[in-house]
């Protein structure tokens, strides 16, 4: 059966308009994060609207650049020309600006205290702040050199600045370094070599100092708000609270406190948030009390049985519980292990065959022949480490160091551990949140 009338609800088929998008300053996400392309694209749409308002009709040269405007020739691209830092909770002076008070304040009535979570901060007049623009980048294999990640840079600044015996700073974890003193007896550039604690391998990084920048502190009688000289002392209070503290933005956790156990493998975490503000009274830190969902540094084996909510020794784990398990929670978790001297640390791919079940070639001088004799894991850790596992009916787990996913290893799940202060993303459930609240 075939119609050639319009189907639905006499709706016909839509005209295929390619002159009609959204917005010019919206059209791309890309253009979101350059505001100099996005103000310059307004003022030629702005231009060129008033041209053809004026004219009464629209050239050739406008059609073909807005039929155009949605495809990829010329399209700038979506790159991020910045790293993730340390925010700070100011807003821009650029955006928003504080209202001046028309009076003095009322007079009738009667005046009220009453106490607020801003705390005065108390700033010398004379301290000047030095902000260095950096760079810190690791090299490839080429020669080559890419920016460092994010994990690894405040670790890799501090052992150069320990090393080099530079002064008191402080850092973004983006391209700014601040300091109290001028760095001139300084290089621009310092290279060092770290061994990797994950993979066991030597990594070679660098510091480029690249620009100085000298911010003055402002007095709080102008209008708009000084953002850059509050985003840095933001930064120095949340620098010296890492040191000693779980940071996740602008929270902050003591890693001593014992996790309040939510029963499937997580603990809640009470901590802070804190964010520094301009007010009528000058520079004042606002702290708030807040929490977050860790996951518990159990055992592998508790682990599970916590999250699965049954005695995976007694019961086991079946396919399906392996499946839900790798796709739900384990796979972006780390897991330690503490059976060598020194502690290692692994991403989990599946599950293998038990401990007693699970064999592999015995390794005789160093070499590893299919022919030669097969070992289990069991005996294998009875033999390398004196370990006698306790739970050998267990599946094992099969675990890879990154970048290198190449390489496995099947070991017992009694031997690995959740590292501590992982962050749960997963929302609460009912009786959960009841418990918090």
């Amino acid at each position: 059966m075939s119609t050639s009338g319009p189907r639905g609800r006499g709706r016909g088929k839509r005209a295929n308009r390619p002159d009609i998008g959204p917005l010019e300053p919206y059209r791309s996400q890309s253009m979101a994060i350059i505001p100099e392309k996005i103000h310059e694209k307004t003022e030629e749409n702005g231009i060129k609207n008033h041209l053809t308002s004026s004219s009464g009709h629209k050239s050739s040269s406008d059609q073909h650049h807005k039929s155009t405007s949605h495809s990829s020739i010329g399209r700038t691209r979506s790159i991020r020309p910045f790293r993730h830092s340390i925010r700070s909770a100011v807003p821009d002076t650029s955006v928003i600006t504080m209202a001046k008070r028309p009076d003095r304040g009322g007079t009738a009535g009667q005046k009220l205290q009453f106490y607020t979570n801003h705390f005065k901060c108390h700033i010398p007049r004379t301290l000047k702040c030095h902000q260095y623009d950096i760079e810190l980048e690791a090299a490839n294999r080429d020669g080559t050199w890419r920016p460092a990640k994010k994990d690894d840079r405040f670790f890799v600044l501090k052992k150069i600045i320990d090393r080099e015996n530079f002064p008191f700073v402080w850092y973004d974890e983006g391209k700014s370094l601040y300091s109290i003193e001028l760095l001139v007896d300084f290089k621009n550039q310092y290279e060092i070599m770290i061994k990797d604690k994950k993979s066991d391998r030597e990594q070679k990084y660098r510091l480029l100092l690249i620009n100085l920048v000298l911010w003055d502190f402002i007095e709080n009688k102008i209008p708009l708000r000084p953002r850059d000289p509050i985003r840095i002392l933001e930064t120095l209070l949340k620098q010296t609270t890492r040191a000693t503290m779980v940071c996740v933005k602008n929270q902050f956790y003591d890693r001593h406190q014992q996790l309040d156990d939510l029963g499937d493998g997580r603990g809640l975490a009470n901590g802070s948030y804190q964010a520094m503000f301009l007010t009528k009274i000058g520079a004042t830190l606002n702290i708030n009390s807040t929490f977050t969902c860790f996951y518990q540094p159990f055992n592998l084996v508790d682990f599970l049985c916590e999250y699965l909510q049954h005695d995976i020794i007694r019961d086991g784990i079946d396919e399906r519980e392996q499946q839900l398990l790798l796709k739900k929670v384990l796979k972006p978790i780390w897991l330690e292990t503490h059976h060598t001297e020194s502690i290692r640390k692994y991403r989990i791919r599946g599950f293998g065959a038990p401990a007693r079940q699970h064999t592999f070639p015995r390794i005789v001088d160093g070499n590893n022949n299919d022919a030669q004799e097969r070992q289990s894991v069991y005996d294998y850790f009875l033999e390398k480490y004196n370990i006698k596992l306790k739970y050998p009916n267990l599946p094992t787990v099969e675990l890879y160091t990154p970048p290198n996913k190449t390489q496995f290893h099947y070991l017992p799940m009694e031997c690995c551990t959740i590292q501590a202060w992982q962050r749960s993303i997963k929302p609460l459930t009912t009786d959960q949140r009841a418990r918090v609240y």
